[in-house]
């Protein structure tokens, strides 16, 4: 009972924890209540192992006292006294001293009040712990289903105060699109391919759907559906001019505000183009610095200047971040292509093919390999019957033969569709198959690609964010079988229950294969894209 002693018994190598403090504490207690009662040094004692140790479950084990175990549930039962209810039936109270109950008295007191014994919880075979736990899985399942006693029960949705509920409403799309019949059950959770014509869609012809979407938005949204407008760059620079003529024809109702009516309009818009086919991040960022603009304008501003303002953002977002944009990101590249250099690339991309004209007419002589991949076949075609016309030396390749031809590359130019905060590289499918054999042979690849398809997502593959193509794509009208000309095997495969076809558009490229990204702004790592997105954020230029 002496905390002296009790400081001195602690070990060495946890008397590191006891400091100064607690030893003088420690001794003003004992020195001010010499006369004290047994049950004052006790609490002192408790109050120094907590002190040193923090916590009460192993204070006996630490200190090697066997002895303090058997206190420990007297000192607890001082710390939390019983009512006086419980004292007058459960203790014998002498003076100033409470005996406490023992453990088998407790069990007695309890059947006394209660009537009957504790009741100990009976023990399961193994079959029945199997069975419990199948039929607490099933209920969680119900429950979450919405299944209650075997009947379905509707959830109430939650309101507020004014009974507004406070769901999320979830985005009303403009069309109905023809519902997919084979549908690839890992990749259900993208947009399914459907080929849609205005007739399919059942809009642009009454009033009403005239008033919803307009006619340069509808027939871009068409061809959005086709294919016919493909290519990051052609579809936002489509899509701006768009919305150029929308916001001509647009006209402010009498007693509301441009800058919110014209952003409330132009949402319909972009969920029409969306409805047609899944918006890229180049036109996400072009969405957004339009929608950014149209809310930056004052209301005091006639609808002439706001419009006359309008106009001068979209045309002013194009020549930056696309056309001047691209001259800039040739003038670096043609850095890095020299004499006797061959120079693969994969598709067909806009910018990389103004490079290897400009880089040609400039006296540069160098060979080109370009690659092709069903089912965009003809992009690589026009590719290399363009480069021909101008008098580069080509060659044209598949995919499947550019482990043979990559050894003999020197540098691989290829273009992309977006960049994510983590370095990976959104581009058509095959270009990580591209990437992935010229890493391996030590080939740099170079990506060509401007600052506003810089986005600050992490994607990690390229299953849970995508787009599905046109499976019909990957359909040869007609094939050669035995030396004669015949109609494709898989002409009918919609009429075969157990076969379904996947054409993805895109694919992802780990920051790893990638040496260099060519942009407006020089020549960057992979890792520099989320320092670019945070500074041109600021800038608030996209």
């Amino acid at each position: 009972g002496d905390p002296l002693k009790l400081v001195n018994q602690i070990p060495s190598s946890k008397r590191w924890r006891v400091s100064k403090n607690v030893v003088q504490n420690v001794k003003e207690n004992r020195y001010e209540n010499e006369s004290g009662t047994e049950s004052h040094l006790k609490r002192v004692t408790r109050k120094v192992k907590l002190d040193c140790f923090g916590c009460p479950s192993n204070i006996d084990a630490i200190m090697g006292d066997k002895s303090e175990a058997d206190q420990r549930g007297t000192d607890m039962a001082e710390k939390t006294p019983l009512s006086s209810s419980k004292v007058a039936e459960g203790t014998k109270a002498t003076g100033a001293e409470e005996k406490v109950l023992s453990k088998e008295e407790r069990r007695k007191l309890f059947q006394q009040q209660h009537g009957h014994k504790i009741q100990k919880k009976k023990k399961l075979s193994k079959k029945e712990r199997r069975a419990l736990q199948e039929e607490q899985r099933k209920q969680k399942a119900d429950k979450s289903k919405g299944v209650q006693g075997g009947k379905k029960v509707t959830k109430k949705p939650a309101v507020n105060n004014k009974g507004i509920s406070l769901q999320k409403k979830a985005k009303e799309q403009i069309i109905k699109r023809t519902t997919t019949q084979k549908m690839v059950p890992m990749f259900g959770h993208l947009p399914q391919f459907e080929r849609e014509s205005s007739l399919s869609l059942n809009t642009g012809f009454s009033e009403e759907d005239a008033k919803k979407v307009h006619p340069s938005i509808l027939a871009l949204g068409l061809k959005y559906g086709d294919n016919v407008i493909s290519g990051a760059n052609a579809r936002a620079a489509s899509m701006l001019l768009a919305f150029k003529d929308f916001i001509r024809d647009y006209h402010t109702p009498p007693g509301k505000a441009l800058s919110r009516d014209l952003d409330r309009a132009l949402k319909q818009q972009i969920q029409f183009l969306i409805d047609c086919r899944p918006h890229s991040t180049t036109m996400g960022n072009a969405i957004k610095h339009v929608r950014r603009a149209i809310l930056k304008i004052p209301p005091e501003m006639s609808e002439n200047d706001a419009k006359a303002q309008l106009y001068g953002v979209i045309e002013n977002f194009i020549s930056s971040s696309i056309t001047m944009a691209q001259e800039e990101i040739i003038h670096y590249a043609k850095m890095k292509i020299n004499d006797g250099d061959v120079i693969l690339t994969y598709g067909r991309s806009h910018v990389v093919e103004k490079l290897l004209l400009e880089a040609h007419s400039d006296g540069i002589k160098f060979k080109v390999v370009v690659v092709c991949a069903r089912p965009k076949e003809d992009e690589s075609k026009e590719l290399v019957k363009t480069l021909a016309s101008n008098g580069v030396e080509c060659v044209f390749i598949l995919l499947t033969s550019i482990s043979y031809m990559m050894g003999k590359v020197t540098k691989v130019f290829m273009g992309a569709s977006a960049l994510f905060s983590n370095g990976a590289v959104l581009s058509r499918s095959g270009t990580a198959v591209v990437a992935m054999v010229a890493h391996e042979l030590k080939k740099p690849v170079l990506i060509c690609a401007e600052t506003y398809k810089f986005t600050d997502r992490v994607q990690l593959d390229a299953i849970t964010n995508n787009e599905l193509g046109d499976p019909d794509d990957l359909i040869l009208p007609t094939s050669w079988v035995l030396g004669k000309m015949e109609r494709s095997c898989l002409s009918d495969w919609r009429d075969i229950p157990s076969m379904k076809l996947l054409n993805l558009v895109y694919d992802l490229t780990s920051i790893d294969h990638v040496t260099m990204i060519i942009t407006e702004v020089g020549m960057i790592p992979a890792t520099s894209v989320p320092v670019i997105v945070r500074e041109k954020s600021e800038l608030e230029i996209f």
